[in-house]
């Protein structure tokens, strides 16, 4: 896990958390969800906007935070509020000129929604850190 997501963990019951692969917290409005299997070695995180993309050695992103979820959903079109999440992952596409993440939401009773997110190797990068 990247350094916001080891972070919270330290201080959450480990098991609940990572059973759903996600976490969505009220208090921060932020909505974190791992791809991340026991192999992976996250290096550190990239913050591109209010997205944490938590990346392994060899480049590969393992998990996600979207700060300030709320507005993220208003904007995405995404008609449900982050609490009413019950399952999530990502899927991430790697292309010459950026990466298209795909974040899947599966609220109680629904199908599962599938909301594109395109990062563009030319978007700027407001921080990187390494773990």
């Amino acid at each position: 896990m990247g350094l916001f997501c080891e972070m919270y963990l330290s201080k959450q019951d480990f098991s609940i958390i990572m059973e759903g692969r996600f976490a969505y917290d009220q208090i921060m409005d932020s909505l974190l969800v791992f791809a991340k299997t026991a192999k992976d070695k996250v290096k550190g995180s990239v913050i591109v906007g209010n997205l944490v993309l938590d990346m392994t050695d060899d480049g590969r992103i393992v998990g996600i935070e979207i700060k300030k979820a709320t507005e993220f959903f208003k904007e995405m079109d995404i008609t449900k509020a982050p609490e009413e999440v019950e399952s999530a992952h990502i899927d991430v596409n790697y292309k010459k000129d950026g990466v298209v993440l795909f974040l899947l939401l599966k609220y109680k009773n629904e199908k599962e929604q599938k909301v594109p997110i395109f990062v563009s190797s030319e978007t700027p990068i407001v921080a990187s850190a390494n773990a």
